[in-house]
């Protein structure tokens, strides 16, 4: 598990901000996306687990050292090598994922019921 703080445009980054540098995590350790696993985000520190790397060390030593190119302004926080990439890990993220969506959905329905009753 990687936990990095980033050099947002605020205190608090934006989810697009954050998958912009998991993104560019991706691409300097040659890895799918569908090898990292986005955990959280809080304020401008990111944590997510790298899967099947075994450059992930060698890449936060350059980003701590200021010589990968694309990280400036990044520090690499913390590291834990016991993270488990598995499918349950995969599993639970998907269902948290769908039901962030499902909420979304619900919200915007009962929203729109309101509406529609306001116009009436």
């Amino acid at each position: 598990m990687v936990e990095v703080l980033l050099p947002c445009r605020t205190s608090t980054c934006t989810l697009a901000e954050a998958e912009f540098y998991v993104n560019e995590f991706t691409i300097a350790l040659d890895v799918s996306l569908s090898e990292v696993e986005f955990v959280n985000l809080h304020g401008n520190e990111v944590t997510f687990i790298v899967c099947d790397s075994v450059d992930t060390a060698d890449l936060a030593n350059q980003i701590n050292a200021g010589t990968a190119t694309g990280f400036e302004g990044v520090f690499v926080e913390s590291m834990n090598f016991n993270a488990e990439c598995d499918q349950t890990l995969r599993a639970n993220q998907a269902f948290a994922a769908q039901v962030e969506s499902s909420s979304a959905a619900v919200f915007f329905a009962g929203l729109l019921s309101v509406l529609s009753l306001l116009l009436l």
